[in-house]
């Protein structure tokens, strides 16, 4: 007998059944590898993001969260999706940029969610941008409006409202054209922010053949701008751009109302909630918003406008239009989840994003696509009509 042949076939044969166990091994342990992708787990999906609870901006802050938590609770009550219900967790920043970019890093690195989802500030988006670009992590629906998220095609980053730049315009152009007003003054306070608005506060005009007739810039914490009311009076402004948080605008309408001066405001979202507008209401302003989103008001005859408000009235939640973008932010968001399979991978999603072409949900059309991460165009003016919120365009 050829024991060297025996043995070289013995060899030969192991090795072929430790192949065949090996790939037996593998087929039975790869589900439980199948969900790698961080934040992803059999039963949950993990998303995160960081907000201004304590800051100058807790108060609007609040409403995107709140909006957003209404829809992920109606999705949990229902199985959540695919079978995986969507966890958030979030940490303040105290509408400080430098925490911010901590807290991101943290959701990131230590937390591993799978996305981050409505990052509050634009001075926070600044911040973070670099962490999102290192980590390849999608970062969904901002509640920033800087022009560069808009006019830039980022891989990672997918918005639904506008740009600075189109909500001014459009403000703007209704202050000049609609209500006959040529003199217009700003204030904004000194980050990305209020200098954004600004900004685009000036091209607008300058497209219309104006310029500001009064321009005051200050700290992003000063909540005590009454010192500017004389130079506004003398400015002979008829309507005030509002580039400054709401708690800083509430003094400044008290102060002008004091020295009868009585112009009209206008300003972004964060004007838009009859909340706030109660705050000032005995001063009687005259204030107009913009928004990407309509207005919301019970005479709106939008589906999911519809659907938000009386999920609002179940739980309380005070139904706004800031409010609502956060409902209609988680809304689209899984949606693009659902879209990206059974098993989610970031690369799915972004591609789900890219292919919500044209699709109506609940009404309002989102159209995503590989060139453009912007989901909404048009823009919505609002203003207050015996304390409701109501929409003029």
């Amino acid at each position: 007998m050829n024991f060297s042949r025996f043995r070289l076939n013995e060899y030969y044969s192991f090795s072929f059944l430790r192949a065949v166990l090996c790939l037996f091994a593998a087929l039975v342990i790869a589900p439980s590898f199948s969900f790698a992708e961080p934040g992803i787990s059999k039963k949950r999906i993990l998303i995160g993001f960081s907000t201004d609870l304590t800051g100058i901006s807790s108060f609007n802050s609040a409403k995107y969260r709140k909006g957003a938590s209404l829809y992920f609770d109606l999705l949990n009550a229902r199985g959540g999706i695919n079978g995986r219900t969507i966890k958030v967790i979030y940490y303040d920043d105290g509408y400080e940029p430098k925490v911010a970019y901590e807290n991101v890093k943290k959701l990131i690195e230590q937390d591993k969610v799978f996305a981050i989802f409505q990052n509050y500030s634009s001075e926070s988006a600044a911040a973070v941008l670099p962490l999102i670009e290192k980590h390849d992590v999608p970062f969904v629906m901002p509640i920033a409006s800087d022009d560069i998220y808009r006019n830039t095609l980022h891989r990672n980053i997918f918005n639904l409202r506008l740009g600075f730049s189109p909500k001014m315009t459009g403000l703007i152009k209704y202050a000049v054209q609609k209500l006959g007003i040529k003199q217009i003054a700003i204030i904004s306070q000194d980050d990305a922010y209020g200098l954004g608005l600004r900004e685009a506060a000036v091209k607008a005009l300058k497209e219309l053949g104006l310029k500001p007739v009064f321009d005051g810039r200050f700290p992003r914490k000063n909540s005590n701008l009454v010192e500017v009311m004389d130079d506004l009076i003398r400015s002979k402004a008829k309507a005030v751009v509002l580039a400054i948080q709401s708690d800083a605008t509430t003094l400044l309408i008290e102060e002008a109302a004091k020295k009868k001066f009585n112009p009209v405001y206008l300003g972004a979202i964060i004007y838009s909630s009859p909340d706030y507008y109660k705050k000032i209401e005995k001063y009687s302003p005259t204030i107009y918003f913009s928004s990407s989103f309509p207005i919301v008001g019970p005479e709106s005859k939008i589906p999911v406008i519809q659907e938000f408000l009386s999920e609002s009235k179940k739980t309380g939640l005070e139904a706004d239009t800031q409010t609502f973008e956060g409902y209609f932010n988680a809304k689209v968001f899984a949606e693009a989840l659902r879209l990206a399979g059974k098993n989610p991978t970031r690369n799915a999603l972004r591609s789900a994003f890219e292919k919500m072409n044209d699709l109506e949900i609940g009404g309002i059309t989102v159209n995503f696509s590989k060139t453009s991460h912007n989901g909404l165009e048009k823009l919505y003016i609002g203003t207050f009509k015996n304390g409701k919120a109501v929409q003029v365009n």
